[in-house]
């Protein structure tokens, strides 16, 4: 019984003026500042997903964005990239080119100088990004890594190809997938992860937010932002809309939506 009782109470808050006031607290600014505007500060308890199809710009905006962030993280943390698509040294690659500013020539010509130069800006601290790269990364390998690293951030991507959960049907696992990222951020750090979108997304620059793969609503319901990357056919333009955004200091409120 005590237990039972001691279990409980770890999920009963109170109404402190310190929890109250962490809601709004300084949290994670994005390099985008459109997304400070709309979105706002990243905290611990939120839950972001990315909504894209292939080749729709996902990874370089996850680059993008992390590496801003990691940067701002105390020197005990980290950004843990959890990643099962393209090859890990190839995803550390694009995180130093996103972090630096540098075309692909640029890095081949400059690397060790450009290495020291990403190192200085995470604090001396290279490996301030640990990417776990793991084609087949299980549910359970990913909370083994977050133990270890202590992160400040999580980055899934990507998510809905995460194992676990095999025992439901698909729609089921998506939204038992979603689920369980939001434990994690309310557990440990503000979690970022992408998600595909179905077929009917293709070419369509504002996608919708049902057309999230294997969801109608129960991926959604989850997220507490969703940002959806899309562009139109054969267009080098990429296209970014807020269309769920339940994050709480927005800059400006009119572009909650945006």
């Amino acid at each position: 019984t005590t237990d039972r009782v001691s279990s409980m109470e770890k999920h009963l808050g109170d109404f402190s003026l310190d929890a109250l006031a962490s809601v709004s607290g300084p949290g994670l600014e994005w390099r985008l500042d459109p997304l400070n505007e709309g979105a706002g500060d990243l905290r611990q308890g939120d839950l972001v997903l990315i909504g894209k199809r292939p080749d729709a710009g996902g990874t370089t905006f996850l680059s993008a964005e992390a590496s801003y962030m990691a940067s701002q993280l105390p020197p005990d943390k980290c950004v843990l990239w959890v990643n099962n698509e393209e090859q890990g040294d190839k995803v550390r690659r694009r995180i130093v080119q996103s972090a630096i500013g540098c075309t692909t020539d640029e890095m081949d010509e400059h690397l060790g100088e450009i290495l020291e130069e990403y190192e200085a800006l995470m604090g001396g601290d290279r490996r301030k990004i640990e990417v776990y790269d793991k084609a087949k990364v299980h549910v359970k390998d990913v909370e083994q890594a977050i133990k270890r690293l202590n992160p400040g951030l999580i980055v899934f991507d990507q998510l809905w190809k995460f194992k676990g959960f095999e025992n439901l049907g698909e729609v089921e696992r998506q939204t038992e997938l979603a689920n369980w990222a939001r434990e994690i951020s309310k557990e440990y750090a503000p979690v970022i992860a992408v998600h595909q979108l179905g077929g009917d997304a293709e070419g369509k620059p504002y996608p919708s937010m049902d057309m999230l793969y294997g969801s109608k609503t129960g991926i959604q319901g989850e997220a507490d932002l969703i940002i959806m990357l899309g562009r139109k056919d054969n267009s080098s333009t990429r296209y970014i809309s807020l269309p769920k955004n339940k994050l709480q200091t927005p800059r400006n409120r009119a572009k909650r939506n945006g």
